[in-house]
């Protein structure tokens, strides 16, 4: 994925199953985590400008 990130043949991980192994599966600490990724996630959303003309 680091080499050759445009081969379409490459099984991605999901964002979860990545930040799961990031917390070393510590269930309130991925909750945690989760909820700030996912707090970023509508704040960008409600900020975004919209595309110019």
């Amino acid at each position: 994925m680091v080499i050759a990130p445009w081969l379409s043949s490459l099984r991605w991980p999901q964002r979860r199953t990545v930040l799961w192994e990031l917390c070393g599966r510590a269930p309130v600490r991925y909750l945690s985590e989760a909820g700030w990724a996912a707090s970023a996630d509508i704040s960008r959303r409600i900020f975004e400008r919209p595309a110019g003309p």
